[in-house]
């Protein structure tokens, strides 16, 4: 941007001097320091002016990145918002290849856990028996157009249900 204001700063000031010697053959002394006078002031003012524009630039800049920011951040707080409304009980939830894996039975914000209670038709395809139940981490749900989505497949939360730890979790 520097280079961009010297040359335009140059540009005016040899344009000035062009037209001071274009009028006057014979210039004097006073007409030489006047016109000089008035060239700087040109100059001067040119610089003053491109020097606002880019504070101006730079201000709107930051601006229109402040509104950005609050912007993402206002709809990602609207989005945390509307899936903790989404997470109550019996909410069913979905398989991010859209089958039903079960519904919620108990949330735990504090831990950042919601409890499932398997769908009856997983429970009776997995091989390990007794699974009727999952605590998942709220940060792997999401809200999408069928309701509460897990960010995992049918057969990748089955395969998670027949490998995880067992725990007892009192209802």
């Amino acid at each position: 941007m520097t280079k961009r204001i010297l040359a335009t700063t140059t540009a005016i000031a040899l344009g000035l001097s062009g037209m001071a010697a274009a009028q006057s053959t014979a210039p004097t002394d006073e007409s030489l320091g006047t016109e000089a006078a008035q060239a700087g002031d040109a100059i001067v003012d040119t610089g003053e002016a491109a020097v606002e524009g880019t504070a101006n630039a730079v201000e709107s800049g930051v601006d229109a990145t402040g509104d950005a920011a609050a912007s993402a951040y206002g709809a990602a707080s609207d989005t945390a918002a509307q899936l903790e409304g989404a997470l109550t009980d019996d909410a069913v939830v979905m398989s991010s290849d859209g089958n039903v894996v079960g519904t919620i039975y108990r949330t735990d914000l504090d831990s950042g856990r919601v409890y499932i209670d398997i769908d009856t038709a997983m429970e009776t395809s997995l091989e390990r028996p007794g699974v009727e139940n999952a605590a998942v981490r709220v940060s792997s749900l999401s809200l999408g157009q069928q309701g509460l989505m897990l960010d995992m497949t049918t057969q990748q939360f089955a395969a998670a249900l027949e490998t995880g730890p067992i725990e007892t979790v009192n209802n």
